[in-house]
């Protein structure tokens, strides 16, 4: 498919109070390092691409407003392409013939999308080509997701002079930034694993309310697109790095390269 060279039109989740979320802010991001296009945001009836995070479940819902932009897409030459998006919980199988699924997070997106030859991998997972800084600073870093934010455990390690508390609210190039500073990451937040993961950083994932859209369902679908054996959630506190290091393996480090490549020529067609 050829667009030329106008904006692409990116289909992404964006907060309705206009306030900064560290993973939504990636999609046009790493989009635009992927095919060195302009992006911008779109609807979904008008999109190029439907980006990264949980969003297909806003598709394929019954809802009018979707509904009828499924009925206008059928009017369309070329459909939206589907570039590592997912669901945010499991739901039953799907087909949506005016998409085109060239890659979705992981397996348990591709099984409720019907398809089983889909391949795998998230764009977030492009974060460590995309970004190179590395200099250490801190021996813990914790990325709360937004609706953990405010959770008193995170106020008590908020004192701790080689603990950086990292918000998702943040400009996502500072966000990256201090994730890159830690020797450890613990979050809530999937991406500020998949951060992690890029950066070959130890890290696991925490629990600290339960409040979380979806549960376990996002996480292990992102583990499954590159053989990540472990999202279990911990219980956070100071010491979480040196409980987990020792057990935490990184093996999985090894096959985001291939991933990167994965998703760089998914949106070949569309880079200058």
């Amino acid at each position: 498919m050829s667009t030329g060279f106008r904006p692409l039109k990116l289909f992404y989740a964006q907060s309705k109070s206009g306030e900064i979320n560290f993973g939504d802010e990636l999609s046009p991001l790493l989009l635009s390092y992927a095919t060195n296009r302009t992006v911008v945001a779109s609807r979904f009836e008008d999109c190029d691409i439907v980006g990264l995070g949980s969003i297909l479940h806003k598709i394929a819902s019954t809802r009018n407003q979707y509904r009828l932009a499924l009925n206008q897409l059928v009017l369309r030459k070329n459909r939206p392409v589907v570039w590592g998006s997912g669901f945010i919980s499991p739901t039953k199988p799907i087909t949506t013939n005016v998409l085109e699924t060239r890659i979705v997070r992981g397996r348990l997106t591709s099984k409720i999308m019907g398809d089983p030859t889909t391949l795998f991998g998230d764009p977030g997972l492009l974060i460590g080509d995309y970004f190179q800084e590395r200099k250490k600073k801190y021996k813990l870093g914790i990325v709360p997701h937004y609706v953990d934010m405010s959770h008193p455990k995170i106020g008590e390690l908020s004192g701790h002079y080689d603990i950086k508390i990292i918000s998702v609210r943040s400009d996502p190039i500072a966000v990256l930034r201090q994730i890159s500073q830690c020797h450890f990451i613990a979050s809530s937040s999937l991406h500020g694993l998949m951060a992690a993961d890029c950066f070959g950083t130890p890290n696991c994932r925490i629990k600290l309310t339960d409040r979380l859209a979806g549960g376990d369902f996002k996480f292990l679908d992102y583990a499954s697109s590159i053989e990540r054996r472990d999202v279990t959630a911990h219980e956070l506190d100071a010491d979480i790095a040196e409980k987990i290091i020792a057990h935490t393996d990184n093996s999985h480090h090894q096959n985001i390269e291939e991933k990167v490549k994965l998703l760089k020529s998914c949106v070949q067609d569309f880079a200058y």
